[in-house]
């Protein structure tokens, strides 16, 4: 009697994990990726260390977008008082004008 697989895509293994891929070599098990490097072996230290400076420069890199984000929000903050301050000044000189002419009609 036979069984009927179901059709498999490519690079998935064929016979519901048989180790076989569909178009290709024998799928690689743990015993042929080879000789596993020990835990405290000065490749996997470097690899470690390799990943602490990469993570290190990438904090940094945030920090300075986070600085430059910052000082062009202070500029902008900046930009924006004198501007409301220049027109609050040009306000109170109007309002002081009307109310010179308006003294100056009654009487």
């Amino acid at each position: 009697m036979e069984t009927q697989q179901e059709p498999t895509k490519a690079g998935e293994p064929a016979g519901g994990g048989a180790g076989v891929l569909e178009n290709g070599p024998p799928a690689p098990s743990t015993a042929q990726q080879g000789p596993a490097a020990p835990p405290g072996s000065a490749t996997d230290r470097d690899a470690v260390l390799a990943k602490v400076e990469m993570n290190r420069k990438l904090s940094m890199v945030k920090a300075w977008e986070e600085n430059q984000k910052s000082k062009a929000d202070n500029r902008a903050e900046h930009k924006m008082s004198s501007i409301l301050s220049w027109e609050n000044t040009k306000k109170a000189a109007v309002e002081a004008k009307l109310r010179t002419r308006e003294v100056c009609q009654t009487l």
